[in-house]
């Protein structure tokens, strides 16, 4: 359900920590109006998900 470039991008964020990645996929977020970003994938709102990781990416926080 995890596009693999997202779930890798985040993992990345995290230092390679596979768990961290999954419990921030599974963590309401205000930044998704308080939906999980899997949640978010699973509303068709994947773009929403890539816009808020590649954000990240480039120095802000998730």
């Amino acid at each position: 359900m995890i596009p693999q470039e997202y779930f890798d991008k985040v993992r990345k964020y995290f230092n390679g920590d596979t768990d961290k990645t999954w419990v921030w996929f599974k963590t309401m977020n205000s930044r998704f109006g308080m939906f999980t970003p899997l949640d978010m994938l699973k509303l068709g709102r994947g773009e929403k998900v890539k816009k808020v990781i590649d954000e990240t990416l480039k120095g802000k926080t998730l």
